[in-house]
């Protein structure tokens, strides 16, 4: 489009008209521009409106619109103008701090607000004293922005001003500095904090923060708090308990003595939260309870698990608990829907193993509980069983987890073959005797073979033979991977045999082996096999032999695999740039920036990988290609690894396509490549 037609379609009754028209600005040079994209950000239709913050982004800075995008934000009249002006100031960051902070002391007051919100988008801490005269002028609305705009910017500076609005005589300043201070993670000196405890205002704020300082005075105030009526207060003191009991040694165990003389109502109120707060309220609460030793809790906690999962603080609360808390654990097993049993039984499990000891009776109640749920109807409730019961299993349970393998599903029988692989450490004699009769098929077939292997004897070449000629192609590839492990002149026939099975997963598996497969002197013994499996009819099987024969080291592959780079098959390509880089090909540079061109996104991808690995001079040139690709993804790839390579050709690349580049991920990409190099976007 011409000038004159985009000022034309810009008037169109057609938003879709008048957002093309936007887009097409982007490619247009003049003074007039400006305007129009100005015009556009003030747009009655969002979609426009959002096309022109995506074209002034780039083009903001060049045409000197800066002071027009802050004269938008302090118009009244079009509040869509505002808005998407405040959003491209935003967006530009830092680019646009200067013009901010000239204009900020001459601004409307209604406008001042808008001004400091831009102001914290760039990080840029240059602005900070701004933000603290802003802090400290009388309108509060603009106060409450600039402190929350420092809190936004952070760093030692801003937690400084911050921390300096404290001792305000403005109840409102003080409660926005010490949330600003929490949501930074800010440590604030007791002695700082311990004044705003007066102020029923900013109180229910500031305990959360005394929670942070470490030091034992701030149990006192939270304890208190949690006999208080609100809610939100009891949740602030559960957060800042859950912190204190993070900190120094003696303040830890103040807290953890004083919680474990909570009385009833205490308790029955942190369940509460424990069931109904909020996740990270729920978290903090779940903490202190364990700490406390709180049994009814225990339900809740499992309920939190499966909802969320458990935070760090939590399994350590509960490894502090210890074996109490192992049992009631395993107390509420039988007493939870089946939905939930799993995670009870894990939990139980997993504290056990983290604790230094545990006593036998304790063993004894969770070996029985794990039994018994081993034979549960609920599959979920079966594999957990079997899994806690791998550090605890004994010699008699060998036979039990092969019969349930041989009769159960794929999950299970795997889950069987890995407590028995565990067992096997400690009673191998008795997991052999198990094995030995079992029957090597079906879903337990590839865990029982790969616990056939671990276990070694002088029948496993044997069995292995006897598991290809298994119904169940997993066992078969189970059996594949167990005779590599063999001397290769021995099983070498075997697995080239399995080339030809009816499974392509199958087949696959014995290229992989191929490729690994030596004699007695070291020498490769599959390179044969492997080029004539290059001409099947399956591309899954020609890419495995492919990247097999990169794994041989033999040069006669070469040339077979140089060919195949020029394969349409993606997959095929790709393993031949693979096997050549394992080869060490000369001539791969070459093929490599004939692979640039390729046709499948893919290929092009493994190439650049390839050049960037194989580095040289070249390099940084033909990554740079990467960034015209016109797959997103590729040129997302291309930016990453340019802002790996230490060379400002690099930077330079990076910075060119930063002007041009229309997909979001990507620029974030460039950014982030650009900020390794040292520049600031």
């Amino acid at each position: 489009m011409t000038l004159q037609e985009i000022r034309t379609a810009l008037t169109s009754v057609d938003a879709e008209v008048r957002r093309q028209a936007v887009a097409d600005i982007e490619a247009m040079e003049g003074k007039e521009i400006g305007a129009l994209l100005l015009a556009a950000l003030g747009d009655e239709d969002w979609r426009v409106r959002k096309e022109a913050v995506n074209v002034a982004r780039k083009q903001a800075v060049r045409l000197d619109i800066l002071p027009d995008l802050v004269d938008a934000i302090c118009q009244e009249e079009n509040f869509g103008l505002r808005n998407a002006a405040l959003e491209l100031l935003e967006e530009l960051g830092t680019r646009a701090a200067e013009v901010l902070l000239d204009a900020l002391p001459q601004v409307p007051d209604y406008a001042r607000k808008f001004v400091v919100e831009a102001l914290a988008c760039g990080g840029d801490e240059r602005v900070i004293p701004a933000l603290v005269n802003a802090a400290n002028q009388g309108d509060s609305i603009v106060a409450a922005a600039a402190l929350d705009a420092l809190s936004a910017i952070g760093g030692t500076e801003a937690e400084l001003a911050l921390r300096a609005q404290l001792v305000s005589p403005d109840s409102f300043h003080r409660m926005a500095a010490i949330d600003g201070l929490n949501r930074l993670g800010a440590i604030v000196p007791w002695e700082e904090l311990a004044p705003l405890l007066t102020d029923r205002l900013v109180r229910r704020v500031a305990l959360a923060a005394i929670g942070r300082c470490g030091r034992v005075e701030a149990a006192e105030p939270l304890f208190q708090a949690l006999s208080e009526k609100s809610t939100y207060v009891i949740s602030a003191a559960v957060v800042g308990l859950a912190q204190l009991s993070s900190g120094p040694r003696e303040v830890a165990q103040e807290v953890a003595n004083r919680l474990s003389d909570l009385s009833q109502e205490i308790r029955r109120r942190l369940r509460f939260l424990l069931a109904k707060g909020s996740k990270d309220v729920q978290q903090s609460t779940a903490y202190v309870l364990c700490l406390a030793r709180d049994r009814e809790s225990i339900f809740d906690i499992v309920e939190l698990s499966v909802s969320y999962g458990l935070s760090p603080s939590i399994m350590a609360g509960l490894q502090q608990w210890g074996q109490g808390a192992v049992r009631e654990l395993l107390d509420v097993v039988s007493r939870i829907p089946d939905s939930r049993r799993p995670a009870a039984i894990e939990l139980a499990c997993e504290i056990s193993r983290k604790l230094p000891s545990v006593d036998s009776e304790l063993v004894s109640k969770i070996r029985s509980i794990m039994r018994a749920s081993m034979v549960a109807k609920d599959e979920d409730v079966v594999i957990a069983a079997i899994r806690g019961l791998s550090e605890w299993s004994e010699a008699r349970d060998a036979e039990t987890l092969v019969k349930i393998a041989e009769t159960s599903g794929e999950d299970i029988a795997i889950a069987c073959g890995k407590t028995l692989l565990a067992l096997a450490q400690r009673e191998p004699a008795a997991v052999e005797s198990a094995v030995r009769s079992a029957k090597l098929d079906g879903p337990a077939g590839a865990s029982l073979v790969t616990l056939l292997v671990a276990l070694g004897g002088p029948n496993r070449f044997q069995a292995l033979e006897e598991a290809l000629n298994a119904q169940d192609a997993a066992t078969r590839k189970a059996a594949l991977l167990g005779l590599a492990e063999l001397d290769g002149s021995k099983v070498a026939d075997l697995i080239t045999f399995a080339l030809a099975d009816e499974s392509v997963d199958v087949q696959m598996t014995a290229a992989a082996v191929l490729g690994r497969l030596r004699d007695e002197d070291g020498r490769a013994i599959g390179t044969d096999s492997l080029l004539l499996a290059l001409t099947g009819e399956s591309s899954g099987v020609r890419a495995a032999a492919a990247q097999a024969l990169g794994e041989t080291g033999d040069q006669r592959a070469i040339e077979p695999l140089r060919n195949l780079v020029r394969s349409t098959d993606q997959d095929v390509a790709v393993a031949a740039i693979k096997g050549l880089r394992k080869l060490g090909e000369v001539a791969l540079d070459e093929l490599l920036l004939e692979a640039l061109g390729h046709e499948d996104e893919e290929v092009v991808k493994q190439a650049l990988l390839s050049i960037a690995e194989i580095g040289g001079s070249r390099a940084i040139s033909r990554i740079s290609m990467g960034l015209e690709h016109a797959a997103w993804d590729v040129r997302q790839l291309a930016a990453n690894l340019l802002g790996g390579l230490s060379d400002r050709a690099a930077a330079d690349a990076l910075r060119t396509r930063l002007d041009t580049e229309p997909d979001e991920l990507v620029r974030v990409t460039i950014k982030q490549a650009l900020s390794k190099h040292g520049e600031i976007t």
